[in-house]
């Protein structure tokens, strides 16, 4: 038998269990620290939870254990990529209902993976027909988990403004994708439009687009400008609202 008579708990005997690379320090357990701020404050950075957690917890973790942690935390609260990819059928049904003409298309491959998707709302199909006689084409890189391209076509509406009129998402910016795009585009235009005129900045989309507007719309003229800032400097200029 043992008795214990006295105890000393200031100890010095053992390493802190709070350091750099600390393996209690999980992605998840940080996770759920983060969680609550994450969900009120969607901008919270990586570099701040790496601050916040030296400062409350004593815990100094590396930039990327926090990037993932708060890609953890995301998953949580938005629920996973993969998922909502599984979604985008439904979404596209449900846009239908709720937008009155609305034209909402999702594509996959023969693997069944996401292929692309087209969305024309009906408000920015109808709208159309009181902008300006023109019509913008360009896309841009998407910086997610998966990537992708997105195109647009934008329009100008009496206040000098960018009015959206359709967008839409793809694995890569090919030839392939701009056609299936501007097929789409067509038809919404020219349901809703006498004529225009069109431009971009890639002569790629000009080839492409002009035979396929020009065989389908009554009028339609299109041109190439070397840049988005000068297009629309263009897009406001008198000779381009008759």
């Amino acid at each position: 038998m043992v008795c214990i008579r006295s105890f000393v708990n200031d100890h010095q005997c053992v390493t802190p269990i709070f350091g750099r690379g600390h393996s209690q320090a999980t992605q998840a357990a940080i996770a759920s620290k983060i969680i609550e701020k994450l969900h009120d404050q969607p901008t919270y950075r990586p570099k701040d939870i790496v601050q916040d957690m030296q400062r409350e917890l004593g815990i100094q973790i590396h930039y990327k254990k926090a990037l993932r942690a708060k890609d953890v935390a995301m998953a949580e609260i938005n629920g996973s990529f993969e998922d909502a990819y599984k979604q985008l059928p439904q979404y596209c049904e449900d846009l239908k209902k709720s937008n009155p003409f609305t034209t909402a298309i999702v594509d996959s491959t023969s693997e069944g993976r996401f292929n692309q998707m087209f969305v024309s709302f009906g408000a920015s199909a109808k709208g159309f027909r009181f902008c300006r006689p023109i019509l913008g084409l360009d896309g841009t890189h998407l910086k997610n988990k998966y990537q992708g391209i997105l195109l647009a076509a934008t329009a100008v509406d009496a206040l000098s403004s960018l009015f959206p009129i359709a967008h839409v998402v793809v694995i890569a910016e090919d030839d392939d994708n701009w056609f299936w795009f501007l097929q789409q585009l067509c038809q919404i235009v020219q349901d809703h439009v006498w004529g225009f005129k069109f431009f971009s900045t890639s002569m790629r989309q000009l080839r492409l687009g002009g035979g396929l507007f020009y065989h389908n719309s009554r009028a339609m003229e299109p041109f190439i400008l070397r840049g988005m800032r000068v297009g629309y400097g263009l897009m406001q200029s008198e000779n381009m609202m008759r």
